[in-house]
Protein backbone atom coordinates (compact mmCIF):
# COMPACT_ATOMS: atom_id res chain seq x y z
CA UNK A 1 0.00 0.00 0.00
CA UNK A 2 1.44 3.13 -1.11
CA UNK A 3 0.40 5.55 2.05
CA UNK A 4 1.97 3.23 4.99
CA UNK A 5 5.11 5.99 4.76
CA UNK A 6 3.08 8.87 5.08
CA UNK A 7 0.62 7.19 7.33
CA UNK A 8 3.14 6.11 9.82
CA UNK A 9 4.27 9.61 9.83
CA UNK A 10 1.60 11.20 11.35
CA UNK A 11 0.69 8.09 13.61
CA UNK A 12 3.87 9.20 15.18
CA UNK A 13 3.42 13.03 14.85
CA UNK A 14 -0.13 12.28 16.30
CA UNK A 15 1.44 10.07 19.32
CA UNK A 16 3.84 13.12 20.05
CA UNK A 17 1.39 15.45 20.15
CA UNK A 18 -0.80 13.67 22.62
CA UNK A 19 1.65 14.34 24.97
CA UNK A 20 0.71 18.36 25.30
CA UNK A 21 -1.17 19.96 28.48
CA UNK A 22 -2.06 23.60 29.22
CA UNK A 23 1.10 26.46 29.40
CA UNK A 24 1.89 30.09 27.38
CA UNK A 25 4.80 31.33 26.72
CA UNK A 26 6.38 34.18 24.77
CA UNK A 27 8.15 33.05 21.13
CA UNK A 28 12.13 33.76 21.15
CA UNK A 29 14.08 34.61 17.69
CA UNK A 30 14.79 30.97 14.78
CA UNK A 31 17.75 29.49 14.55
CA UNK A 32 18.94 27.29 11.93
CA UNK A 33 19.14 23.31 12.39
CA UNK A 34 20.19 21.33 9.72
CA UNK A 35 19.19 18.02 10.26
CA UNK A 36 21.81 14.85 11.40
CA UNK A 37 22.73 13.77 8.07
CA UNK A 38 22.13 16.79 5.71
CA UNK A 39 18.78 16.43 4.23
CA UNK A 40 17.15 19.95 5.31
CA UNK A 41 17.76 22.76 7.00
CA UNK A 42 14.62 24.54 8.91
CA UNK A 43 14.57 27.26 11.15
CA UNK A 44 13.16 26.51 15.31
CA UNK A 45 12.78 28.96 18.05
CA UNK A 46 16.50 29.26 20.29
CA UNK A 47 14.31 27.87 22.96
CA UNK A 48 13.18 24.53 21.74
CA UNK A 49 14.53 21.19 21.54
CA UNK A 50 14.85 19.49 18.14
CA UNK A 51 15.01 15.47 18.58
CA UNK A 52 16.37 14.05 15.54
CA UNK A 53 14.32 10.54 14.85
CA UNK A 54 16.31 7.43 13.81
CA UNK A 55 14.81 5.52 10.57
CA UNK A 56 13.34 2.25 10.02
CA UNK A 57 13.53 1.62 6.78
CA UNK A 58 11.26 -1.79 6.45
CA UNK A 59 7.68 0.08 5.83
CA UNK A 60 6.56 0.24 2.66
CA UNK A 61 7.07 3.58 0.18
CA UNK A 62 4.90 6.44 0.28
CA UNK A 63 4.81 6.22 -3.79
CA UNK A 64 4.78 2.95 -4.22
CA UNK A 65 8.06 2.59 -5.84
CA UNK A 66 10.47 -0.05 -4.51
CA UNK A 67 7.93 -1.28 -1.66
CA UNK A 68 10.28 -3.18 -0.07
CA UNK A 69 12.12 -0.33 1.85
CA UNK A 70 10.74 3.03 3.29
CA UNK A 71 11.44 6.02 1.03
CA UNK A 72 11.45 8.35 4.48
CA UNK A 73 14.91 9.64 4.89
CA UNK A 74 15.03 12.16 7.26
CA UNK A 75 12.68 12.77 10.72
CA UNK A 76 13.05 15.83 12.69
CA UNK A 77 10.92 17.07 15.90
CA UNK A 78 11.34 20.49 17.18
CA UNK A 79 9.10 21.02 20.44
CA UNK A 80 8.86 24.35 22.87
CA UNK A 81 10.36 23.88 26.43
CA UNK A 82 9.14 22.30 29.25
CA UNK A 83 8.27 19.02 30.35
CA UNK A 84 5.06 19.27 28.46
CA UNK A 85 5.56 21.28 25.14
CA UNK A 86 2.37 23.77 23.46
CA UNK A 87 4.00 23.20 20.51
CA UNK A 88 5.51 20.38 18.37
CA UNK A 89 6.72 20.07 14.92
CA UNK A 90 7.85 16.78 13.25
CA UNK A 91 9.11 17.28 9.19
CA UNK A 92 9.49 14.06 7.26
CA UNK A 93 11.42 13.97 4.39
CA UNK A 94 10.71 11.57 1.37
CA UNK A 95 12.85 10.20 -1.45
CA UNK A 96 10.36 10.99 -4.75
CA UNK A 97 10.87 9.31 -7.68
CA UNK A 98 10.72 12.25 -9.75
CA UNK A 99 10.00 15.89 -9.43
CA UNK A 100 6.12 16.56 -8.35
CA UNK A 101 3.65 19.24 -7.52
CA UNK A 102 2.86 19.69 -4.29
CA UNK A 103 -1.04 18.27 -5.32
CA UNK A 104 0.81 15.82 -6.65
CA UNK A 105 2.61 14.88 -4.34
CA UNK A 106 -0.25 15.19 -1.61
CA UNK A 107 -2.38 13.02 -4.01
CA UNK A 108 0.48 10.42 -4.50
CA UNK A 109 0.98 9.77 -0.58
CA UNK A 110 -2.99 9.59 -0.21
CA UNK A 111 -5.78 11.64 0.91
CA UNK A 112 -6.94 9.11 3.59
CA UNK A 113 -4.49 10.54 6.57
CA UNK A 114 -7.45 11.49 8.53
CA UNK A 115 -8.34 7.94 9.29
CA UNK A 116 -5.58 8.45 11.54
CA UNK A 117 -7.07 10.90 13.89
CA UNK A 118 -10.20 10.66 16.24
CA UNK A 119 -12.98 13.17 16.03
CA UNK A 120 -10.72 15.00 12.76
CA UNK A 121 -12.04 18.00 11.21
CA UNK A 122 -10.47 20.24 8.43
CA UNK A 123 -10.80 23.77 9.56
CA UNK A 124 -9.35 24.81 5.97
CA UNK A 125 -6.92 22.96 3.03
CA UNK A 126 -6.17 23.78 -0.07
CA UNK A 127 -2.93 24.52 -2.74
CA UNK A 128 -1.30 28.01 -1.95
CA UNK A 129 1.89 29.46 -1.59
CA UNK A 130 4.65 28.84 1.43
CA UNK A 131 6.82 32.13 0.83
CA UNK A 132 7.83 31.52 -2.89
CA UNK A 133 6.75 27.31 -2.88
CA UNK A 134 3.50 25.90 -3.99
CA UNK A 135 2.30 23.84 -0.93
CA UNK A 136 -0.66 21.21 -0.15
CA UNK A 137 -2.12 22.93 3.04
CA UNK A 138 -4.23 21.37 5.95
CA UNK A 139 -5.44 23.14 9.22
CA UNK A 140 -7.91 20.55 11.40
CA UNK A 141 -8.15 19.68 14.63
CA UNK A 142 -8.72 16.18 16.67
CA UNK A 143 -8.76 14.51 19.59
CA UNK A 144 -6.32 12.57 21.37
CA UNK A 145 -7.14 9.12 23.22
CA UNK A 146 -6.63 11.27 26.70
CA UNK A 147 -9.82 13.33 25.33
CA UNK A 148 -7.49 16.60 24.51
CA UNK A 149 -8.61 18.51 21.60
CA UNK A 150 -5.39 19.48 19.33
CA UNK A 151 -4.96 21.95 16.63
CA UNK A 152 -2.82 21.23 13.46
CA UNK A 153 -1.11 22.52 10.58
CA UNK A 154 0.07 20.32 7.81
CA UNK A 155 1.94 21.28 4.93
CA UNK A 156 3.21 18.97 1.78
CA UNK A 157 5.45 20.23 -0.46
CA UNK A 158 8.72 19.10 -2.50
CA UNK A 159 12.19 20.27 -4.12
CA UNK A 160 13.34 18.07 -6.71
CA UNK A 161 13.00 14.73 -5.93
CA UNK A 162 12.81 15.52 -1.73
CA UNK A 163 8.95 15.64 -0.44
CA UNK A 164 8.31 17.29 2.71
CA UNK A 165 5.88 16.26 5.35
CA UNK A 166 5.39 19.54 8.02
CA UNK A 167 2.83 18.63 10.46
CA UNK A 168 2.74 21.09 13.97
CA UNK A 169 0.19 21.20 16.66
CA UNK A 170 -1.03 22.51 19.80
CA UNK A 171 -3.52 22.15 21.49
CA UNK A 172 -6.51 23.32 20.59
CA UNK A 173 -7.88 26.48 22.61
CA UNK A 174 -8.20 30.38 21.05
CA UNK A 175 -4.55 31.33 23.51
CA UNK A 176 -2.14 28.37 21.68
CA UNK A 177 -3.84 28.92 18.34
CA UNK A 178 -3.26 32.32 17.80
CA UNK A 179 0.36 32.07 20.04
CA UNK A 180 1.98 29.04 17.58
CA UNK A 181 0.41 28.27 14.24
CA UNK A 182 2.18 32.07 13.29
CA UNK A 183 5.51 30.26 14.36
CA UNK A 184 4.56 27.24 12.84
CA UNK A 185 4.22 28.86 9.61
CA UNK A 186 7.44 30.89 10.06
CA UNK A 187 9.65 27.55 10.58
CA UNK A 188 7.77 25.76 7.42
CA UNK A 189 8.92 28.52 5.18
CA UNK A 190 12.56 28.44 6.62
CA UNK A 191 12.16 24.71 5.67
CA UNK A 192 14.98 23.98 2.47
CA UNK A 193 16.25 20.58 1.27
CA UNK A 194 20.09 20.50 1.79
CA UNK A 195 20.96 18.50 -1.08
Amino acid sequence: MRTSSVATALVVAAFICALTGPAVRAQTALHPVTESNGVFTVSVPEDWTVLQLPLDHSSESALGQDPGRSNIRAIMAAAAPGNDPQALVMIFAFDLPRPVSAIDWWLAAGTGFHSNFQDFHVVKEGIGKLGDREVYYSHFTWRTETDSSVYSVLFMLSEGTTGFLFMASTPNDPDHVQQYVPVFLEVAETLRSGR
